[in-house]
């Protein structure tokens, strides 16, 4: 017991100077693409916005029973759907395609998404021919746009915990949240929620901004914006597929509540770090912070 106390506490030390690190890194590359005047904010919800296609905008207009179709080979811009696991990426695509007619894809191949219906997951990224890719990846080169969903980390954590648990759509028991791999989830997703975000905050092509809570209170408009930004509209007939198909198959509809927070205090302080370090970004950029879900 006398050495192993010791190692304990050098492991604590060695894993906070790492989650300090990583807050000073990306800040300040965000603080340097502020100071060389590679952002500017815009009335979109991000900065700039995309243009897309005639032969796209028409596909949209012309789709009126719900269906869901490829675009033709490179008639759309590579535009990245981006988050960390368990902010509602799935379910914000679903949303996408229901009011577009458009599939979305995916930067990685998902067979299990594919066999859902997401027909754009066997897609070559590269074709051009789906609304947007998924990716929970940085590589902010790859492409031309890009919507970034920001969710709560808290919730995001917990979302991401349960999906490697229990399944896409069940929940996770108490006792669960006591593990070390509970421990390592939240240390993991932590980090990569800040560092994602930061990251991608200082993207310098045109970036929408959507927050999972706001998606959520008012699903219809919020859709609105990231077509807005897509440079596409919202008709009348693709409305109605979308108000008779808000949730689809990935969204859970109802949540078991837990007798306990999981979290720890030092897990919330962390947690709470990044939030306030992205949330000093958004209001520079004067967006409203990033609010907690209850």
């Amino acid at each position: 017991m006398g050495v192993y106390r010791p190692i304990a506490t050098i492991k604590i030390i060695l894993a906070s100077a790492c989650v300090l690190l990583i807050y000073i890194v990306t800040y300040k590359y965000y603080s340097t693409m502020l100071v060389l005047g590679k952002l500017s904010t815009s009335v979109s919800g991000g900065f700039g916005s995309m243009v897309m296609p005639d032969e796209v905008m028409r596909m949209t207009e012309i789709s009126t029973n719900c269906s869901l179709r490829l675009a033709p080979y490179h008639s759309i811009p590579l535009i990245a759907l981006t988050s960390i696991p368990g902010s509602g990426n799935t379910w914000t695509r679903h949303l996408l395609q229901v009011a577009t007619g458009i599939y979305t894809g995916n930067m990685r191949t998902s067979h299990e998404l594919y066999n859902a219906g997401f027909f754009g997951d066997m897609e070559d990224y590269a074709n051009g021919t789906t609304l947007t890719l998924k990716t929970h990846q940085v590589k902010l080169e790859s492409f031309e746009g890009a919507v970034l969903l920001l969710r709560d980390p808290h919730k995001a954590i917990l979302a991401e915990f349960n999906r490697r648990v229990a399944g896409k759509t069940q929940t996770t028991q108490s006792s669960q949240f006591k593990t070390q791999e509970w421990k390592d989830i939240v240390r993991e997703l932590g980090e990569r929620w800040y560092k994602h975000t930061m990251l991608w905050l200082a993207f310098t092509k045109p970036l929408h901004i959507v927050k999972y809570a706001e998606l959520k209170r008012d699903t219809l408009g919020e859709v609105r914006k990231m077509l807005s930004f897509l440079g596409l509209n919202l008709t009348l007939a693709r409305k109605r597929c979308l108000l008779d198909d808000m949730n689809g198959q990935f969204k859970r509809t109802g949540k078991k509540a837990l007798p306990t927070d999981p979290f720890t205090k030092d897990m919330h302080q962390v947690l709470d770090r990044y939030i306030e370090s992205v949330n000093k970004v958004l209001r520079h950029l004067n967006f409203c912070a990033l609010e907690r879900e209850e």
